[in-house]
């Protein structure tokens, strides 16, 4: 099904349409729907989506809609996706689903794209720490360069504070310390609480 979605949405939701509800294939059915139209426009997925009957958007439908798009359209596709939902509840848990389903992506994406809308969204810390902690072991010198440009922009308060706390347990902390005192005037450089 999600084959003929990903190729042919508009027949695969037509089709769909005119399977009757009660049908021991319809679940089933639906998530390869969604999977296939996520992998040709994620956008296109999350329309439908909005559409379903609340009970057939449960049990990892949302996931059905992350996952294709992250390993079709990466983190960029992610981000567009994310964009477009309006309702912070919708949004929680496209952000929840994004993390559980990239956790074997790129560490060094994800913290980049969660580093804006970890300030308004603290559901996300955690994930964010597990994210940062694994980049900072496995990149230092990358998430150390992240950092420094990250400190150049206002804001980012909470990730600038993680991703040096992940640093300095790597063993970065006197590195990060001496370039923080010859940058004194940086906007971001406020955020970081050094341990």
């Amino acid at each position: 099904m999600h084959g003929w979605a990903a190729a042919k949405p508009h027949e695969a939701v037509d089709w769909i349409n005119e399977l009757p509800a009660e049908s021991p294939y319809s679940r089933l059915t639906l998530r390869g729907l969604m999977w296939g139209l996520a992998e040709s426009s994620p956008n296109t997925a999350l329309e439908v989506f909005r559409k379903l009957d609340p009970a057939d958007r449960s049990g990892g439908m949302i996931d059905q809609i992350v996952a294709p798009t992250l390993g079709t359209y990466g983190v960029k596709g992610l981000v567009e996706l994310v964009s477009g939902i309006a309702d912070e509840s919708e949004r929680q848990q496209f952000y929840t689903a994004a993390l559980r389903t990239g956790a074997n992506q790129p560490a060094a994406e994800f913290v980049k794209w969660l580093a804006g809308p970890l300030e308004t969204a603290p559901y996300l810390k955690d994930d964010f720490s597990r994210m940062a902690g694994r980049w900072s072991e496995k990149a230092p010198d990358e998430a150390v360069q992240w950092l420094k440009q990250a400190a150049l922009q206002p804001g980012g308060t909470t990730a600038l504070t993680i991703m040096a706390t992940s640093l300095a347990r790597q063993g970065r902390g006197e590195d990060l310390k001496t370039w923080l005192a010859a940058n004194p005037r940086l906007p971001g450089g406020k955020a970081w609480k050094m341990p």
